[in-house]
């Protein structure tokens, strides 16, 4: 897993490696749970959770409906912007970066 976030030090987004699971050929609900335990372990708060970088098959949206379930449960909810978010953020991070210079 990779976390992303902004770092105003540096102006810009950084990506960081989190942690490694293998799950092999797993179903939303594995996933799902690896995600919820490397959190709870780790003292990550789940509400802190802006999105999924996914793209669209359909484990990666059941994946996603369940982390959303979650996340209502600690009243929050993930940011939903499209299909592919990575590219719709990296854009936008790409064109406010430009407006920076």
């Amino acid at each position: 897993m990779l976390l992303s976030s902004w770092c105003n030090e540096k102006r810009s987004v950084i990506v960081l490696f989190y942690e490694s699971v293998l799950l092999g050929h797993a179903h939303a609900s594995a996933i799902h749970d690896a995600i919820i335990d490397a959190f709870a372990i780790d003292g990550i708060k789940l509400k802190h959770l802006l999105m999924l970088g996914r793209d669209n098959p359909n484990v990666n949206i059941s994946l996603e409906n369940l982390i959303e379930e979650e996340m209502k449960k600690v009243e929050s909810h993930l940011l939903k912007i499209g299909r592919c978010n990575l590219h719709v953020v990296h854009s936008g991070f790409k064109a406010g970066w430009m407006y920076f210079l």
